[in-house]
């Protein structure tokens, strides 16, 4: 799916996918570019840290946490992801 950074291109790559969130399920997904890095500074993920990401969804905080230097196990059940 690569980095998704825009509302554009998450709605495209979903529906592509055939994919609906379901809020019931906690499937809410985070593109702000402040929230993101936020997140990922108060972490404290530096290069070569080992990262586990449960809920992986589109990837966009694993970019970020690629970005960042982090080696990044990721985990999803939501096979349409």
């Amino acid at each position: 799916m690569g980095v998704i950074r825009t509302w554009a291109r998450l709605k495209e790559e979903l529906r592509a996918r055939g994919f609906r969130p379901r809020r019931a399920l906690g499937q809410n997904f985070l593109l702000a570019p402040s929230v993101l890095s936020f997140m990922v500074a108060e972490a404290k993920v530096s290069k070569g840290d080992r990262v586990l990401e449960v809920g992986v969804g589109p990837g966009t905080l694993t970019g970020y946490l690629l970005d960042a230097g982090a080696h990044v196990v990721g985990v999803e059940i939501e096979h349409k992801l």
